[in-house]
């Protein structure tokens, strides 16, 4: 993207395009909230430097949400716990439910990632494929 015309303005109007993006809304969209026209986001959206901003973006946003969630969930595990004592059986049997749910695809998930990291291991002890 270096060397376009407009300097700060046209660089801050394609940030904020890029940010649209990530966030979910559409060129369209995010072209009308940034003040530029169609064309010019179609052409920025179709700059392997500006995809690479809004996919570095989007990770940032899965981050972000992601330490939110982690965050809660202690609260969360505390809240199906003492539903397990509630005096309704549906209660009961939903929050049971969510604990188990959710304990399996936990384990399920730490053990994909154990396999992946051991497959990462054995591919670097390889060496580069040829």
């Amino acid at each position: 993207m270096a060397g376009q015309r407009g300097g700060g303005v046209a660089d801050g109007k394609r940030n904020l395009l890029a940010v649209e993006v990530a966030r979910g809304l559409s060129v369209r969209e995010a072209a009308e909230r940034a003040g530029v026209k169609l064309r010019t986001a179609e052409r920025w959206a179709s700059d392997p430097t500006f995809t690479a901003r809004v996919a570095q973006l989007r990770s940032g946003l899965v981050e972000e949400a992601l330490t939110k969630v982690t965050g809660s969930i202690g609260e969360a595990v505390d809240t199906l716990r003492r539903l397990l004592d509630h005096e309704e059986a549906g209660s009961k049997l939903k929050a049971a439910v969510a604990l188990l749910t959710q304990a399996v695809r936990l384990r399920e998930h730490g053990e994909l990632v154990e396999r992946l990291e051991r497959l990462e291991r054995a591919s670097a002890e390889r060496g580069p494929s040829r």
